[in-house]
């Protein structure tokens, strides 16, 4: 075994590897070193995020650090959708260094960086109005009306990398299926039919990211809490779920009009 497949010989709970949330990775674990990028153990200290980025697109290599789950699981979605994280990788090369920015990054990385930590991508062919819905904050309208749709005409799939080890800890520590009540990830509704092969759905994604139709710097945040997903989670079947709305919260201006008529 060589240092960069060592590095991705890491243990999921069964429980995570059987869930619905993995299916999409289920086949490709864990992730082979060869292939592209290639699989390459990460330099000694940290180069920086830029350096990470510029590695994949100049010399075709991921850097993986030994015995990390975070890394296993970035190499794992690297080898199911390779067309949308290279896009990914692209841009933030292209991006580079903003001297105006106190932090250096340009504001299209840091949108690049959430997706790509805690992304959930939702392929529907009603994507566009189920977005509008989600940015209202309408979760009657997602979870409770519209539930029907999940899984038949919406696809939830998640993308980001950090979330997918968060969620890998907490069934660890469990002896069922559980998570984070308040988890909320970036959501990307994207217009493709559900039962499409990755691959293309993977393609499509790409497309829409080099584009600059998707994460690109004005976006919206759309934030949607895992919890409410159908048939993830057990607390999903009690309605009463969605009316929590420390979890659920409603839009901004839906919650200043409360503040006003209460004052």
């Amino acid at each position: 075994m060589t240092p960069a497949l060592a590095s991705c010989a890491v243990d999921l709970p069964g429980r995570f590897l059987d869930h619905p949330i993995f299916a999409p990775y289920r086949s490709a674990w864990p992730p082979e070193a060869t292939g592209s990028p290639r699989l390459v153990p990460a330099p000694r200290g940290s180069p920086g995020a830029l350096a990470f980025e510029r590695a994949i697109v100049e010399r075709d290599e991921l850097h993986v650090r030994p015995g990390n789950l975070h890394d296993a699981l970035n190499a794992v979605v690297w080898r199911t959708f390779p067309a949308a994280k290279r896009a990914i990788s692209a841009w933030h090369v292209d991006l580079g260094h903003d001297p105006k920015s106190p932090s250096g990054r340009p504001r299209g990385r840091d949108v690049l960086t959430l997706f790509d930590e805690a992304g959930l991508l939702l392929v529907s062919p009603e994507a566009e109005a189920l977005a509008a819905a989600n940015a209202r904050h309408d979760w009657h309208a997602l979870f409770v009306v519209g539930r029907a749709r999940w899984h038949a005409t919406i696809r939830p799939i998640v993308f980001g990398h950090g979330a997918l080890e968060q969620m890998a800890k907490s069934f660890a520590r469990h002896d069922a299926p559980l998570i984070q009540r308040d988890l909320t990830l970036k959501a990307l509704w994207l217009d493709g039919e559900p039962a499409a092969p990755l691959a293309d759905i993977d393609s499509a994604l790409a497309r829409s990211i080099r584009a600059g139709t998707a994460l690109y710097a004005e976006e919206r945040r759309l934030p949607l809490p895992v919890i409410g997903v159908p048939g993830w989670f057990a607390e999903s079947e009690d309605a009463a779920l969605y009316d929590d709305r420390a979890v659920f919260r409603p839009a901004r201006s839906i919650r200043r009009s409360a503040l006003c008529a209460a004052s």
